[in-house]
């Protein structure tokens, strides 16, 4: 039973992840040939919240449903792909907001279509609806966890250095970023006060500053489950690092360091060759697509994703089985060093 519930929510999970696809990559198609241009690609990447934010709950469910088993990343991936998804749509309607747009035609655009445009937000709202719903029994895994931190690390009569050191950090950080945050949206509230004079301009503002505090809010949750994992993680790599400090004091150099280090560096590099090429790829597509048949959709367009994915795929096991063998090599030159040593 638990088997079966476990494979259903991983299809549910799939559905999810390939109805954002549309939303989250199609509008590079007005890139076209620019795409091949990495400034021009991270310059449009970066310059719209809304895309940023998809861009990361797209690689939030990449990993999840690319990476096989349990692991302790899982639930707080989840949750995090909840919650940036939530704050995509708010930020999105606080920038049509600003803009003076009717709060009709912002629910449309948000929720359904753009004028003249397929519903690609009609399929990346069922796709979190199916995220949040997914993400309830993982919210619960996240609340355990951070109880279990809290009575760790407060429970105790006595407060250790840690505790006091990192709650201290992580106050600074949080009221640092609410504090900067809340200036920024009181000034552009007096701005956008003298910029809509006309009738009606209230409600622009009052909902400019419900969307500024929900965005705040957001940022301190966020920033909160992120040191939450942070701090409940930190003993399992802690100890790796404590173990390479001594072998750096080893002034004899009696003790071979390389093999552990350059564990860390193919890790790195693993991780950041999958996260790039899992953007180049839809990045690319929609690109060569928008230079060859503009921004309208057209069932050439299967092909295209189809021949992308495909393409993707074999780029990055071509560059990460490059990158394995560079490592070996290392690793097998140490390991003769190792043995002729004895």
């Amino acid at each position: 039973m638990n088997i079966s519930f476990q494979i259903r929510n991983r299809q549910l999970l799939w559905a999810a992840f390939l109805l954002l696809i549309p939303d989250t990559f199609f509008w590079y198609s007005s890139l076209g040939s620019a795409w091949s241009d990495p400034s021009e690609s991270f310059n449009f990447l970066s310059s719209d919240t809304y895309l940023s934010a998809s861009a990361v709950v797209y690689l939030l469910l990449f990993f999840i449903l690319f990476v096989k088993g349990d692991r302790v990343w899982k639930p707080y991936f989840m949750v995090l792909a909840t919650l940036m998804g939530i704050y995509r749509f708010i930020s999105l309607a606080d920038t049509w907001n600003k803009e003076g747009t009717a709060g009709k035609t912002i629910l449309n655009n948000l929720f359904v279509k753009f004028d003249d445009q397929l519903p690609l937000q009609l399929l990346s709202t069922i796709a979190m609806i199916i995220i949040i719903g997914l993400s309830f029994n993982e919210f619960k895994k996240v609340s355990s966890i951070t109880k279990a931190l809290w009575n760790r690390a407060f429970g105790t009569s006595e407060l250790s250095l840690k505790t006091i050191l990192a709650t201290v950090i992580y106050l600074v950080a949080t009221l640092g970023l609410a504090v900067t945050e809340f200036i920024t949206l009181k000034n552009d509230a007096a701005f956008r006060s003298q910029q809509y004079m006309e009738a009606g301009f209230q409600w622009t503002l009052a909902f400019g500053w419900i969307f500024g505090i929900l965005i705040i809010l957001l940022d301190v949750i966020i920033l909160s489950v992120l040191a939450v994992f942070f701090f409940t993680t930190i003993h399992i790599w802690w100890k790796e690092l404590v173990q390479l400090w001594q072998s750096l004091k080893d002034f004899r150099v009696n003790k071979y360091i390389t093999r552990l280090i350059t564990g860390y560096i193919y890790t790195y590099l693993f991780i950041f060759t999958v996260i790039v090429m899992a953007l180049v790829t839809p990045i690319a597509t929609f690109g060569l697509y928008g230079a060859t048949y503009g921004n309208e959709i057209k069932p050439i367009l299967a092909v295209f994703m189809l021949t992308g994915v495909l393409l993707g795929i074999f780029v990055t096991m071509a560059i990460l089985l490059a990158i394995r063998l560079l490592v070996e090599v290392s690793v097998a030159l140490i390991h003769i060093a190792q043995n002729t040593s004895r």
